[in-house]
């Protein structure tokens, strides 16, 4: 049984890195892991395109791979966001003591970067990672034209530009100035414990307190965002809390194309997951997939979610028939 599982769930096509067209979506990822100095580990990709792959750079990995189709989901069936579901897979597979989170188009920027997380979880904490952006396999330097490029390289829908622009702009980056996790600015010491709020994607959990939490809440999928908050949120309440931002923890994210239309068609939020999230949190819900909602939840939920402009009644009303539960540790025994 290996140490460490990284996982890694992916819904991009093959060549997405913008500026490096040539470079397959695994490549960096698996040249990274194959210098780590820490071997005890194997790596997980939950691929929403896995029936679609001809050929991935995977047979040059000097290390335990398992490439695997995310399980039966109504959102991943409707080509919609279906997140929480692929992570629960992995969490189905993964053999390991800590699972190490991260995003697609990455890769580790230090060869012992799986050494220290596993020193600090070893030191009683759930270490937490930290991400800058590359563009064309360099630093991304804040700039309008880096924005313009990147637009003019890919293929992102309407919608898609709009909030590149807003979450890109100069009032969150400086110009000429490295594009990074902006975590990162609002603390100067090496690293930092911190709350379930700082809980991001690129982040670790001991295999035993995911499952105890039931894994990622799939009443989150249909929809993009705040899934890995609300999972950092319900291990918080159930006393797996010491959370520590260690800024040597540093991945590469090369700036990539949008999602492929073959894994999601669908991108316009319908619902409130804010609302959920708040749900769980006021209930003390630790337990995510355990129970349904009840009329009245669904109704605070419904509320909340029209007073989005995106709000959509007949995927609000699918969402509401298409609830489940499970206990994933039942799941992992069957798989």
């Amino acid at each position: 049984m290996p140490d460490i599982t990284v996982v890694m769930s992916t819904a991009r096509d093959d060549y997405p890195l913008l500026g490096l067209p040539e470079t397959h979506i695994f490549e960096p990822l698996i040249k990274s892991l194959n210098k780590q100095t820490f071997k005890d580990f194997e790596l997980i990709i939950v691929d929403s395109l896995w029936e679609r792959r001809k050929r991935t750079p995977l047979k040059d990995a000097n290390f335990k791979i398992k490439h695997i189709w995310p399980k039966g989901s109504p959102w991943r069936d409707k080509r919609m966001f279906h997140s929480a579901n692929s992570y629960n897979t992995a969490l189905l597979h993964a053999e390991s003591e800590l699972i190490v989170k991260i995003d697609d188009c990455m890769e580790f920027e230090s060869e012992r970067h799986l050494a220290k997380l596993w020193n600090w979880y070893n030191e009683g904490y759930i270490p937490l990672q930290t991400f800058k952006y590359y563009f064309k396999g360099e630093p991304a330097i804040y700039s309008e034209t880096l924005i313009d490029e990147m637009i003019e390289l890919g293929n992102f829908p309407a919608d898609d530009v709009r909030v590149l622009r807003h979450g890109w702009s100069n009032e969150v980056y400086k110009e000429g100035e490295p594009v990074q996790d902006t975590r990162l600015e609002r603390f100067m010491s090496p690293s930092k414990v911190v709350n379930h709020e700082w809980y991001y994607g690129v982040s670790s959990v001991p295999l035993r307190n995911a499952l105890e939490i039931n894994g990622y809440d799939e009443s989150m999928d249909g929809c993009r965002g705040l899934l890995d908050v609300d999972f950092g949120s319900r291990l918080e309440m159930s006393g797996c809390n010491q959370f520590l931002l260690d800024r040597e923890l540093m991945l590469i994210e090369h700036i990539n194309d949008a999602l492929s239309k073959h894994a999601i068609k669908r991108r316009i939020p319908f619902l409130d997951k804010y609302a959920i999230y708040q749900l769980n949190r006021k209930k003390f819900r630790i337990r995510a997939n355990d129970i349904l909602f009840s009329e009245q939840d669904i109704e605070y939920i419904r509320e909340e979610s029209i007073k989005k402009d995106t709000y959509n009644e007949q995927w609000f009303n699918y969402w509401v028939k298409n609830q489940r539960t499970f206990d994933i540790n039942e799941m992992r025994l069957e798989a």
